[in-house]
């Protein structure tokens, strides 16, 4: 014999709908705001990858080793070329006025 009506749904089955519903609006919101500091630490890690590129190149750079600093340098877009042109001028500008000043 059945605990409910005919064609009704148990107690139970409307309780378990309700919490899943819930459970699913606040998985929702939960990833709505997780959304904006994933693309944070995305584009975060991208400026983090893009500043140990541009360091490795001057690691190359100071060895002399000129292959590994063109094919380091090519891996970079343009416009961190443009920085890190404009920052090795002010570098070498520094220091032969510091060279200068011995």
């Amino acid at each position: 014999m059945s605990e409910h009506p005919p064609g009704g749904s148990p107690e139970w089955l409307r309780e378990l709908s309700d919490v899943m519903s819930r459970a699913g609006r606040a998985i929702s919101e939960a990833l709505e705001m997780a959304e904006p500091a994933a693309r944070r630490a995305a584009a975060e890690l991208a400026r983090m990858r893009q500043t140990m590129a541009a360091q490795g190149a001057m690691g190359s750079a100071y060895r002399g080793d000129l292959d590994e600093l063109r094919t380091a340098l090519e891996m970079l877009p343009a416009e961190q070329l443009q920085e890190i042109s404009a920052a090795a001028a002010l570098l070498a500008s520094t220091a032969d006025e510091v060279l200068r000043e011995r």
